[in-house]
């Protein structure tokens, strides 16, 4: 089972990239508090579309719900690879509704 759960606040701008199948994804950063840690910055992908318009902007605290992904690419003749996550679900941290139905989806989805 791949989840992934994540709060935290947007510290970079999205980059909005078009892939050649033309699905466009919105890649941003996540720095998560940890208790008694330094903080953690989680790299994050948004499918752009139906479910999600438009990405969140720079210091909005969301909480997100996908799946951690690897993926290679080619830079300068040589491969490299990034691993992220890749969101399944994207609501706003205040919106303690939505963020309740968010997680009993996601608890839902651990328990299969």
């Amino acid at each position: 089972m791949n989840v992934a759960i994540i709060r935290g606040v947007v510290s970079r701008d999205p980059d909005i990239r078009t892939l050649a199948d033309g699905t466009t994804l919105a890649s941003f950063d996540l720095t998560v508090e940890v208790d008694g840690s330094p903080r953690a910055v989680v790299p994050v992908v948004v499918p752009l579309g139906a479910r999600h318009r438009q990405p969140p902007a720079t210091g909005d605290e969301v909480v997100v719900v996908g799946e951690v992904r690897r993926r290679f690419f080619r830079v300068g003749g040589s491969t490299q690879s990034r691993t992220e996550v890749v969101v399944a679900e994207m609501v706003g941290a205040g919106e303690r509704r939505r963020v309740r139905r968010v997680l009993t989806g996601a608890s839902a989805r651990l328990a299969e």
